[in-house]
């Protein structure tokens, strides 16, 4: 719940309201955002829930900030058009908010112009992220919707409010929902300092929110789907149902992925995988029928 009550060792009942510390968060840290940009923080919307929520509250909490939203090309249509929808909207309030489509040394590019050049991103080779989700906000406070309670390694934790520079050039993934994401976060390598005001918000606050300030959520919620990300990412546990119910997507995957194969095995004629097919079925399963993950050599085409 938003509102969480506690007795404290003298017998005190203590409250506590997540949502008035996110908007303190957020307020807090106004004055050094707008240090690093005039145009203050840069807010992330991925058009999903939790962004959902991160946008309202940076816009009660009124303080400077802009808008964006990286179009990755794979995004499920409905949800480019919520988030075509979600820009008008804030616009309409005097922000401003940016879609950006995706650029690969200079040029403009897509998931599956990719593919056949790196083939297809993994769970532990996430080349996609850095191409179409990282390289905004440099040198500015950017702030994520990421939440502990996505992470599936989650553990019991208290609250985090400290600057995260345990790894030198850690690079900070603006959708990655790892138990060791923090509050406040530093990133050397894209030089920018990440807030992630709602990170310690557990799903039923995140709905209880939207309820209570009658947000317009994303359609696809309604209809079975428990993540609005890419379609068909790997990381997503129901990555083949997506593109089950999706089939013009898993065909362009297909399609891609035979263009990125037939170079692979002109390089490794016995590699261990020789068809379309068994490329697409090890990338969907967990548990890969024809290769170990961990052996999969991939090559990107020299350009």
């Amino acid at each position: 719940m938003l509102k969480e009550y506690y007795i404290n060792d003298n017998g005190k009942q203590i409250t506590r309201d997540k949502e008035q510390e996110a908007l303190d968060r957020i307020i807090g840290f106004e004055d050094y955002s707008l240090k690093k940009s005039e145009d203050g923080y840069y807010v992330c919307d991925s058009g999903g829930k939790d962004s959902l929520v991160l946008c309202d509250l940076f816009i009660r909490a009124g303080v400077t900030c802009d808008f964006h939203h990286n179009f990755t090309t794979c995004d499920h249509p409905i949800t480019n058009k919520y988030v075509r929808a979600r820009r008008d909207y804030i616009k309409s309030l005097g922000y401003n908010y940016e879609i950006h489509r995706p650029k690969n040394k200079g040029e403009p590019t897509s998931i599956f112009k990719l593919i056949a050049q790196k083939g297809l991103p993994t769970r532990r080779r996430r080349w996609c992220c850095e191409v179409f989700k990282e390289r905004g906000g440099i040198g500015r406070v950017v702030a994520t919707g990421v939440r502990w309670a996505e992470s599936t390694k989650r553990k019991n934790r208290g609250q985090i409010e400290t600057y995260a520079t345990k790894k030198e050039n850690r690079i900070i993934r603006n959708n990655d929902n790892e138990e060791t994401r923090q509050a406040i976060e530093g990133c050397p390598t894209y030089q920018k300092l990440v807030l992630n005001p709602i990170i310690d918000w557990d799903d039923e606050d995140i709905w209880e929110y939207i309820e209570k300030h009658n947000l317009i959520y994303n359609p696809l919620y309604d209809m079975g789907y428990t993540r609005v990300g890419c379609v068909g990412c790997p990381v997503s546990t129901k990555a083949k149902e997506e593109l089950d119910s999706n089939p013009k997507f898993y065909q362009a995957y297909y399609n891609y992925a035979e263009i990125y194969l037939t170079k692979l095995l002109e390089k490794y004629p016995n590699y261990p995988i020789q068809t379309t097919q068994q490329f697409m079925d090890w990338w969907l399963s967990d548990n890969p029928k024809y290769v170990n993950k961990d052996q999969v050599e991939m090559f990107e085409e020299e350009e």
